[in-house]
């Protein structure tokens, strides 16, 4: 690995994943599945090509993102990911109805991220996923997520956010749906969530608490 040509000036890679909150920079290595805090280390920071290409960063920072390796060897632009802040969520609501094919959906879903969690790391679990064209209606979309909602407290295994979310991710898909699964990262504590959201609206949190993370990578 070579030092960058550009003082100042590195590029990611595509594993890596960085966002600012206050002064501190975080990095999140999908590859290694571990996040890293640099404290005051995004000052001067400025990003381009659609998070790939870091600008303005101290001899010091570039040596610690060097040394974890989330340094490429070349230039490496991304498609830009246009993160949208949380403004609603589901509130109180619950589905009024449940259907049966709406509980085997969630049943099925629940199955097979049991399964892609035993063989499957982080980046076998984010990656591979296809926008659907569902993810347009959200009249649809807000139905399913209902309920989720509605029947999630009786599921047998509920463990954290990443596992919530592949489940209710993967239930939105067996209805031809889609959304958007957002990691959030804060500081001082350091925090990492993550959650699913359609535009602004938050399917599986609340808005505030959503809202109180720096998205780190969207899928």
């Amino acid at each position: 690995m070579t030092a960058p040509a550009v003082p100042g000036e590195i590029w990611l890679a595509p594993h890596i994943h960085i966002a600012r909150d206050g002064d501190d920079l975080v990095v999140l290595d999908v590859a290694a599945d571990a996040y890293y805090c640099l404290p005051h280390a995004a000052g001067a920071l400025q990003v381009a090509d659609g998070g790939a290409r870091l600008l303005g960063l101290a001899p010091q920072v570039i040596d610690a993102l060097l040394g974890i390796g989330a340094v490429a060897d070349g230039a490496e632009p991304r498609r830009p990911t246009r993160y949208v802040a949380p403004a609603r969520d589901l509130g109180g609501r619950v589905a009024r109805r449940v259907g049966p094919g709406e509980v085997w959906d969630l049943a099925t879903s629940l199955l097979q991220a049991l399964v892609l969690f035993r063989r499957r790391d982080l980046q076998g679990l984010v990656g591979g996923w296809e926008a659907r064209p569902g993810r347009a209606d959200p009249a649809r979309l807000e139905r399913r997520a209902l309920v989720f909602r509605t029947l999630w407290p009786w599921s047998p295994v509920q463990g954290a956010c990443l596992f919530q979310a592949l489940v209710l991710r993967l239930f939105l898909r067996r209805g031809g749906l889609d959304a958007d699964w957002i990691f959030g990262v804060r500081t001082w504590p350091f925090s990492a969530h993550c959650w699913i959201q359609s535009g602004d609206l938050v399917l599986n949190d609340l808005a505030e608490r959503a809202g109180a993370y720096r998205p780190i990578m969207a899928v």
